[in-house]
């Protein structure tokens, strides 16, 4: 008896002038890395300690022995078809500037929590837990409640991106 494995073709995604579709979330997370990369859990997990996953977080809410990956798009784009993106930054102050760089909404450097949903790529639970635990800040003056989405610091999201890079 023979047991055909069925295999999915890989889908070269272009926009209608021929250029690459690019990831539209800044950061993904674990299922999307290993349905992207066809590879498990800890392949992905190696390919960041090998460095081949340049720039990842733990983003987790809480301090048990989960983690909560998530991966910059671009790092896997460089990953999947190397050249196809401009070299990825060598600083963390580099990358932090091209993930946030359009999510402040004034000048006293802050950001909505749904907009820190989309960056993360999270649902507003997490960042609320994120907010909870202390590991990001209000705004001075943030009202938090309910329907509201709350105002957060941009000094504590960078805190935040860098104390949990992998």
């Amino acid at each position: 008896m023979t047991t055909e494995r069925l295999i999915q073709r890989r889908l070269d995604l272009r926009a209608s002038d021929g250029s690459r579709l690019l990831f539209v979330r800044p950061l993904l997370g674990m299922e999307s890395v290993k349905a992207l990369l066809d590879v498990s859990e800890n392949d992905v997990l190696d390919l960041i300690a090998e460095g081949e996953l340049r720039w990842a977080w733990n983003l987790s809410a809480t301090t048990g022995p989960r983690g909560f990956v998530r991966v910059w798009s671009r790092s896997v784009t460089c990953y999947m078809v190397p050249g196809s993106q401009p070299a990825e930054p060598d600083t963390i102050d580099e990358v932090i500037e091209q993930v946030l760089p359009n999510c402040l909404q004034d000048a006293a450097s802050t950001l909505r929590a749904a907009a820190l949903q989309r960056v993360f790529n999270v649902s507003s639970g997490h960042v609320l837990n994120l907010l909870s635990t202390g590991a990001l800040k209000l705004a001075p003056r943030c009202v938090w409640r309910h329907g509201v989405s709350p105002v957060i610091t941009r000094a504590s999201v960078v805190e935040l991106l860098k104390g949990r890079v992998l």
